[in-house]
């Protein structure tokens, strides 16, 4: 048996391939409709905005320990911990989600809430360690969400 030369090989692989696509219609998953930016903007406005609120909430309280700012960490650390937890009632994983994100998500709510209460009682170190601890598990939660969504 003879070996067809690399441009024919090509050829039928392509052949091949566009024969398939034909016989069992486009990929799954595929739509007609087109996703508009606007469209993106209505259905993830509302996370998108609560995270970013978070950010900032989150950049304000390192400024304040900065700063050496205690009202300013206090208040900071009081709404970041009542929207830590809106934010875990309204948006909780999805039902099939793997723990980690149901554990990551419990622990950044755990951590805003101690990070709050020493910050209340005005204990400068221990509500940076609680600040720094809920930085870290932010980045856990959205790391093994996009490894969920990277999965499926």
């Amino acid at each position: 048996m003879t070996r067809l030369p690399g441009v024919a090989r090509r050829a039928v692989v392509w052949l091949v391939v566009l024969m398939g696509y034909w016989c069992m219609g486009a990929p799954r998953g595929y739509s007609e409709h087109r996703v508009t930016d606007e469209e993106l903007a209505t259905r993830f406005h509302r996370s998108h905005s609560m995270m970013e609120a978070q950010l900032e909430r989150l950049r304000g309280i390192l400024d304040a320990f900065l700063l050496g700012d205690l009202k300013g960490i206090q208040r900071d650390a009081d709404e970041i911990a009542q929207e830590m937890l809106a934010i875990g009632r309204s948006f909780p994983p999805d039902p099939g989600a793997e723990a980690e994100q149901w554990k990551a998500m419990a622990d950044i709510v755990k951590q805003a809430q101690l990070l709050q209460k020493a910050a209340r009682a005005g204990q400068y170190q221990r509500a940076y360690q609680h600040y720094t601890a809920l930085t870290s598990h932010c980045m856990a939660c959205h790391q093994a969400r996009r490894a969920s969504l990277e999965g499926s």
